[in-house]
């Protein structure tokens, strides 16, 4: 859940604001150990997210995508961590616009699950 979404789901740059959080959250991830080196790495190796899209606004669910990709991320030394290839693709997601929750799914959140929240 990203608390502003509520306050800003009718601007007209809804979607930048939303691909600009998503990237702000993502770079904000607590981190974890690795577990072949003790190292420190973020939850998240996001290196681009682009071309979000809200395609269905039908209801109080909102459905749309991204595109991601990730990739080697430096850890707290200064030190690159790669992982061990580039991948990516694309996001699916659901807004509930009652509660401000977000649901992000490879196969796409039923309107079910966004509505028993």
């Amino acid at each position: 859940m990203i608390p502003e979404m509520l306050e800003r789901l009718r601007d007209s740059d809804f979607e930048d604001w939303l691909t600009a959080a998503l990237i702000d959250s993502a770079r904000q991830q607590s981190p974890i150990e690795a577990s072949s080196n003790d190292q420190q790495l973020s939850r998240s190796a996001v290196t681009d997210l682009w071309m979000l899209e809200i395609a269905e606004r039908n209801g109080n669910i909102w459905r749309g995508s991204f595109h991601v990709e990730f990739g080697p991320e430096s850890n707290d030394e200064g030190q690159e961590v790669s992982l061990e290839e580039r991948n990516g693709g694309v996001i699916s997601f659901a807004i509930n616009t009652d509660t401000g929750e977000m649901r992000i799914d490879s196969e796409g959140p039923s309107d079910n699950e966004l509505e028993r929240k």
